[in-house]
């Protein structure tokens, strides 16, 4: 059995904004690691793009359509994060980052919980 965290309001909001300060930090040490941005990264991408952009995001077509997945599961099919257009998924990629990385906390603050098989 699975233990539960229960939290206030203000709690829940002071935790949320703990992730996203550090979420930022962690974004921002990136960009100054690899020396910034070159050229301006578009609002709206493609699943090819990400698969290309191996250096952003390291994510494989078949790990990409599993996280895909998992955003439908969590949000459904009129989420704001990726939508389908004919054959092509798109994905805004700023909530995109933001759910990446987030997903990444949640694995860190446990480990036992099984998101996605093969790890992050």
């Amino acid at each position: 059995m699975q233990n539960a965290v229960v939290m206030t309001f203000e709690e829940l909001k002071r935790h949320d904004e703990t992730v996203a300060k550090e979420t930022a930090k962690q974004v921002a040490e990136t960009i100054a690691k690899t020396g910034g941005v070159s050229e301006p990264l578009p609002d709206v991408v493609s699943a090819n793009w990400i698969i290309n952009h191996k250096s952003i995001y390291d994510l494989s077509y078949g790990q990409l359509n599993d996280r895909r997945n998992e955003i439908l599961d969590e949000f459904g099919p009129k989420n704001q994060i990726c939508h389908k257009r004919g054959n092509v998924v798109y994905y805004d990629r700023r909530r995109l980052d933001s759910w990446l990385l987030g997903r990444e906390q949640k694995k860190k603050q446990d480990p036992h919980l099984k998101i996605m098989k093969g790890g992050i």
